[in-house]
């Protein structure tokens, strides 16, 4: 995780307290002009003016094929950092093959790390002891993953925990969902859900995110034996995004889960039913003494998809 961009939007946050998450709605797009305030009896034309005149965006359709390729970045409380020039917490993945089913990602993933001075011990972003000297190094986390059925599943790993290297997902589909579990949701509100976003059970995040899993629990009031489930929060969303350099809607379905861990967007076609965003939620809790992978999650950490290439 990039500590620095998380300070930096944590600053602009304070800075704009106006500021929302504006991915999934076109009317807050940064490219999209905003009519000035107008005197209460040219307010109402103004407006009028305003919505005819501003040229709609084309909803897009993205066809899940070899070669298909999307930019991932870190967010912050649903916001996505200012451009850096050095875009740390940046991720490019590739559909590299698909044969049926069966998907070959490859995929790297730019990051900041930190190494001891004089010796060869790293650690991740001010993960160090104090009273450690250390310096400041890139490093790029980058693999092949093979999906064996990206229809299958109910739940997904987000790619804030990849790691470095090949892996298998063999009993879900990664970033895509079976599109029955979307269709089940938006019929009845809400659909059986697996937490779990790492790519191993046995990991020591996928440990944290467990412990963060009963804690949300308990905050909610559930019972030690809830199980937790996908609920509907927008069934025709739109999600704002360039693809193929061009700014596009696409259709998204919007939910939380259950326990109050994270909200998810997903790309509502039965064809790609691709994770657009996920944003774990903000905890009252949160605190920079915690350790690890919590103290970020409970800051509101999420990653989105920023542009498409098909």
């Amino acid at each position: 995780m990039m500590l620095r961009w998380l300070a930096a939007l944590l600053c602009m946050l304070m800075v704009l307290p106006g500021l929302t998450a504006a991915q999934d709605d076109p009317a807050t797009d940064p490219d999209t002009p905003v009519s000035q305030p107008a005197d209460d009896g040219d307010s109402a034309q103004q407006e009028q003016r305003a919505t005819v005149g501003a040229p709609a965006l084309p909803l897009a359709s993205i066809p899940l094929q070899e070669n298909m390729r999307f930019t991932v970045r870190p967010t912050i409380l649903g916001l996505i950092p200012p451009d850096s020039a050095e875009d740390y917490g940046e991720g490019l993945i590739r559909v590299s093959q698909r044969q049926g089913r069966q998907l070959t990602l490859h995929y790297e993933i730019k990051e900041e790390i930190e190494k001891e001075r004089g010796g060869a011990e790293t650690f991740e972003l001010q993960e160090a002891p104090a009273e450690m000297r250390t310096e400041f190094l890139t490093r790029f986390r980058r693999g092949d993953a093979v999906v064996e059925d990206f229809s299958s599943g109910r739940r997904i790993a987000s790619p804030l925990f990849w790691e470095d290297g090949d892996f298998r997902a063999r009993d879900y589909g990664l970033l895509w969902v079976e599109y029955g579990l979307l269709a089940e949701l938006k019929e009845n509100g809400s659909t059986a859900w697996d937490l779990n976003c790492t790519t191993s059970a046995d990991s020591e995040r996928a440990g944290e995110l467990s412990n963060l899993m009963d804690s949300r629990r308990r905050a909610q009031g559930l019972d030690d034996g809830a199980v937790p489930s996908l609920e509907l929060l927008e069934a025709e969303g739109r999600y704002i995004v360039p693809v193929n350099g061009e700014m596009s809607q696409l259709a998204a379905v919007h939910a939380r889960d259950s326990f109050g861990v994270a909200e998810y967007w997903f790309l509502d076609d039965p064809d790609n039913p691709l994770l657009l965003k996920m944003s774990f939620i903000a905890a009252p809790d949160a605190s920079p003494t915690q350790e690890g992978i919590l103290r970020q999650l409970l800051a509101g950490v999420g990653f989105a998809v920023t542009s498409i290439n098909y």
